[in-house]
């Protein structure tokens, strides 16, 4: 997070920024769906263990995905931290934003929604949308 006061925050916030966000959610969806079917061949593998001796192929193929699964959940730490930190910066600039306008933003950026679904939440055309949002992101310095 950027030291100083919050107009000097705002300032901080670009496109890219928002790009990123998006970025960082749809990663962080991405590595729960394959920390979960890691999990899920862990109980399997486990589940058809239970009785075997140790050593066997299995064993050494558990523990290959418990450390796949070790290092996933890793890396979705850091990534979280990261979001964490950039939607904070995001969320401290949507603030001072006409609300239509953050709403809009917020739907886009930080919801991940797609323009269809914008429309059909908000009743409003996309082309207005779009309106807004650019007006919105020229208000925080983004355009």
């Amino acid at each position: 997070m950027v030291a100083g006061t919050r107009k000097d925050v705002i300032a901080t916030i670009t496109r890219e920024d928002l790009r990123n966000l998006q970025s960082y959610n749809e990663r962080l969806q991405s590595l729960e769906r394959q920390k979960e079917r890691l999990r899920d061949t862990v109980t399997n593998i486990t589940q058809r263990l239970n009785g075997m001796p140790h050593g066997s192929d299995g064993h050494d193929r558990m523990m290959e995905f418990v450390a796949k699964l070790d290092e996933l959940e890793e890396k979705f730490a850091v990534m979280i931290e990261m979001q964490s930190e950039l939607r904070l910066t995001i969320e401290w600039a949507l603030v001072d934003l006409p609300e239509q306008e953050e709403r809009v933003i917020r739907l886009r950026f930080i919801d991940g929604l797609s323009w269809k679904r914008i429309v059909r939440r908000m009743h409003y055309s996309e082309s207005y949308l779009r309106k807004i949002s650019l007006a919105a992101l020229r208000r925080l310095g983004a355009d």
